[in-house]
């Protein structure tokens, strides 16, 4: 009879232990019959549970089709592993009706175990596996998911691997106090099969699909397929995440499609960041934004990914595929590596600006507010377009508020801008290359202390620099403090970054020493005290449109201050702009007028007000960043705009065909050929910088003449100021901050 039975399991001996069968229902006598002699106990009827009962180490347990333990106000406890012949692996359920507390495995228990062990009246396999978890609290084993829909959440413990068969894994779970449908502990595995596949939520707003538990160490989420269930994501959740304060945890060998945005991430909150995690050699397709995202950590790393835009999703803010972007004040990235992706736009939809959407952006390094992202490497990347759609990507890389970061050895085709750095200290960029045939630009915003070097564009290519500014007040200290919230993107944050440049308010030059990034107003400390300098207003009938000035008691304002004007309830004089950019003619204590340059309000040449406006006119102080200082050399780029003191190596021949130039910055280093046979003015203006130098050719018959704009002081040792005559050269050198020295062949 036990033979028979036996065989319909496919057991027909256990080696060392003899068969032994229930002679009543109550499986606490049994047990008891048996005692500690190593013995196969065969469960043939179902066992109705009324009390505890303890199954010592040496018994084993058969169980045949069909039977189940059904609990009615008992309990279990191993002492050892009770499974035989891979029955902990059986599609049947084991136990029906046991809560959490009611079965327990004290001793060693199975490397493996079926989530069908538990029998739950929903068709769920979070269900299941929340009692599960239970069951083997303490143990070290791996849960065999089968085929069944995710509906709850649940926290799985320490050692305890989930690993999904084959199947498909709806997903109906609405975020309730859980982020994620699935949680895993430490020294946990999170993985599948070939053919399982696992979905997102099919709810609007939905959760993640799983992630590491908060502290979680030495984990991983790996060879997974997660699917679009359907739902809208919220924008804030990813679908698979590393969580705060997490320690060498991995996401890795992931293929995702179609879910909508932040498919892969890691994250902290309040300082507790996530160190050592890394997200590598995911796949990616059908999906709109963010893709990856690492919103904290120390030493994390970006690597190997794919990212296979099918289908460009336009209408959103903005598009980007990998999104380093801490956003809380204490978030902060440090020592992120971003290596080796594949970001693919090919047959992607182009978009559509008319219509209010923006161009996508491949990976995007931002601080939001934050306290700071520091040492940053971004190399042998790969952005790819269409050849002939200038409308996919407008940016290849694009990082704010970064200090120190290598930016080398990345390809893109088709793409927009090579790079763009906004309000960053001390990049190379360099051994990067634009094969597509269109912009191939590069832009440094408000960055200093930098060099962009062998550098490859097939397109025109360009280098373009730009300043920063701020609205901001002083009270008399060496603090100078945004008169706008960290909340107000308009106007621009403030990073730490700003450390060791130098900025200038109301005509002073000022070297940062430190940064308050976390305050809602935020400020700069300065190396000397500067004198309080705030917003001030009047009238419009205080405004005298015939003197061009403005009567502002004790405005506090220095000739060549920045400030923006602004009406809350009425127009500005004519002759200026509502928000608009000018620099102070400071005339007395009460009274100034205004310039459309810093130069020309040196020169004391002011704006022709032909109104006084109407309403309330406000006056606000302006820090602005002078930060160019940076160095540029062996590029392939055709045309370059410095700022600042920023210089490039190489000198180049520009031919110029006109009979007047004004030369600027961007003219520094540059050989400057004048083709003209009628007489040709050269400015020399402020601003040129105090390394300025550039060699000027009459290749024509018309002599060239250079003279000083307003406030730049021009000398020769003959008085000079002309080419000697055609195919003479003259040099225009710098010997200070606008003050410059012409020499060569001249002529008075």
């Amino acid at each position: 009879m036990i033979a028979k039975r036996l065989d319909q399991v496919g057991l027909t001996e256990v080696v060392g232990s003899p068969y032994e069968h229930l002679t009543t229902d109550d499986l606490a006598t049994d047990v008891a019959r048996i005692g500690s002699t190593p013995a196969c106990l065969v469960i043939d009827r179902d066992i109705d549970l009324a009390a505890a009962v303890v199954v010592p180490a040496t018994l084993k347990l058969v169980k045949m089709p069909g039977v189940r333990f059904v609990n009615n106000g008992g309990s279990i406890e191993f002492e050892g592993n009770p499974f035989v012949f891979g029955q902990e692996m059986t599609r049947e359920p084991w136990f029906e009706g046991f809560a959490a507390g009611d079965i327990t495995f004290t001793g060693d228990a199975p490397s493996d175990v079926s989530s069908e062990l538990a029998y739950v009246a929903a068709n769920s396999i979070t269900e299941r596996l929340a009692l599960l978890t239970e069951w083997f609290d303490g143990c070290k084993l791996t849960f065999h998911c089968f085929e069944r829909p995710i509906t709850s959440h649940v926290a799985t413990n320490d050692h305890h691997n989930l690993y999904f068969r084959k199947g498909d894994f709806t997903n109906s779970y609405a975020n309730g106090t859980n982020v994620a449908a699935f949680i895993i502990g430490s020294y946990a595995k999170f993985h599948s099969e070939h053919g399982a596949r696992i979905f997102s939520s099919s709810v609007n707003q939905s959760p993640q699909i799983v992630r590491t538990k908060d502290n979680c160490m030495f984990s991983m989420i790996k060879d997974n397929q997660f699917e679009n269930g359907g739902g809208a994501f919220d924008g804030i959740s990813f679908g698979v995440a590393i969580a705060s304060g997490s320690f060498m945890c991995h996401i890795k060998n992931n293929q995702a499609n179609g879910i909508q945005s932040y498919q892969f991430g890691i994250y902290g909150a309040g300082g507790n960041n996530p160190s050592y995690c890394t997200i590598d050699r995911n796949y990616s397709s059908g999906i709109s934004t963010q893709n990856i995202a690492v919103i904290a950590g120390d030493h994390c790393a970006v690597t190997r990914n794919t990212v296979n835009v099918k289908d460009f999703v336009t209408g959103n803010a903005y598009a980007s595929y990998i999104d380093i972007e801490p956003n809380q004040p204490l978030d902060t990235v440090r020592h992120l590596l971003i290596e080796g992706n594949k970001i693919d736009m090919r047959g992607a939809a182009l978009a559509n600006p008319e219509a209010g959407e923006q161009y996508a952006i491949g990976i995007i390094v931002q601080g939001v507010v934050t306290e700071g992202i520091t040492d940053l490497i971004v190399r042998d990347n790969e952005f790819w377009c269409d050849e002939e759609a200038d409308a996919q990507m407008q940016t290849a890389i694009e990082i704010t508020g970064v200090e120190n970061a290598t930016v080398c050895g990345n390809k893109s085709r088709g793409v927009g801008n090579m790079f763009v750095a906004k309000q960053c200290n001390n990049v190379k960029f360099y051994n990067n290359e634009e094969n597509g045939e269109y912009y191939g630009a590069v832009y440094m915003d408000a960055t200093g202390n930098s060099r962009v070097y062998n550098n490859y564009t097939r397109g025109a290519g360009a280098v373009i620099e730009s300043e920063k500014r701020h609205l901001a007040a002083s009270d008399g200290s060496n603090v100078i403090t945004l008169l706008h919230s960290n909340a107000d993107s308009s106007d621009g944050r403030m990073f730490q970054s700003y450390v060791g440049q130098q900025m200038r308010f109301n005509n002073v030059l000022y070297t940062v020493t430190a940064v308050d990034t976390v305050s809602t107003f935020q400020s700069v400390t300065v190396n000397t005290t500067v004198p309080a300098c705030d917003m001030v207003s009047c009238a419009a009938s205080a405004v005298d449109a015939s003197g061009n000035s403005f009567n502002v008691p004790a405005h506090g304002f220095a000739t060549g201050a920045g400030i923006v004007i602004y009406t809350p309830d009425g127009t500005v004089p004519s002759g200026l702009d509502n928000l608009g950019r000018y620099w102070v003619i400071k005339i007395d204590d009460d009274h100034f007028r205004l310039a459309s340059t810093r130069a020309l309000a040196l020169a004391n040449t002011p704006i022709d007000l032909t109104t006084q406006g109407t309403g309330t006119q406000e006056f606000y102080p302006a820090l602005w960043t002078e930060f160019s200082n940076n160095e540029y050399r062996d590029n392939d780029f055709s045309a370059y705009t410095l700022l600042g003191t920023s210089r490039k190596d190489a000198v180049s021949k520009v031919d110029d065909f006109s009979t007047a130039r004004t030369l600027s910055p961007a003219d520094n280093g540059e050989t400057i050929v004048f083709h003209s046979n009628s007489a040709v003015a050269v400015t020399a203006p402020a601003g040129l910088g105090a390394d300025f130098g550039a060699l000027l050719i009459q290749k024509g018959t018309g002599q060239i003449t250079v003279s000083a704009g307003a406030g730049v002081t021009l000398q020769n040792r003959q008085s000079h100021s002309k080419s000697a005559g055609q195919f003479a050269g003259v040099s225009l050198v710098a010997v200070a901050a606008d003050s410059l020295v012409l020499m060569g062949d001249t002529a008075a």
